[in-house]
């Protein structure tokens, strides 16, 4: 992302230099603008996106899963995503976050059924959709009640 400026905004943290990510991520909490308050960047300021991690918030979100996430955006069918999913139950390797991509990805590709599945899985195995996982469960449903041609809403999946 480029600011009207022409200065380089990383929204992405991923795409900044490692040395330059450390340095930004691992400063003090004061220096992060709170939230609702709108803040104009000026030429001293941090251009990674001020959103910080709560101290003792658990995200759900753990490093060692980080390959299933991976695994779950980088499906290319309905069925090999729920395979994965299932490859991730099977080695235990599954978290809230694991689920998140997998309901993402089933929203980005439209997949209705697949979704439904995801969903029904994610409860058998115990866990809750609440907070930030029913905003992404919300979004995929929205985006998969359309279709796969992306027009207009599927009838058949109104009364579901």
């Amino acid at each position: 992302h480029v600011s009207p400026g022409g200065r380089q905004i990383h929204a992405r943290v991923g795409q900044m230099p490692n040395a330059e990510r450390r340095r930004r991520v691992n400063r003090p909490l004061d220096e992060f603008a709170s939230p609702g308050k709108g803040h104009v960047l000026t030429k001293s300021d941090s251009r990674t996106v001020l959103t910080p991690t709560m101290p003792g918030k658990d995200s759900g979100r753990h490093a060692k899963t980080s390959r299933q996430r991976l695994q779950m955006q980088m499906a290319q069918s309905p069925g090999e995503l729920l395979q994965r999913l299932q490859g991730a139950i099977d080695a235990g390797l599954i978290d809230r976050s694991v689920f998140g991509a997998a309901m993402q990805r089933c929203g980005q590709n439209r997949w209705w059924d697949a979704l439904q599945e995801v969903k029904k899985i994610k409860g058998n195995r115990g866990f809750v959709c609440h907070g930030e996982q029913l905003t992404i469960y919300l979004t995929a449903l929205r985006k998969a009640a359309m279709g796969e041609q992306g027009f207009g809403l599927v009838k058949a999946r109104q009364g579901q």
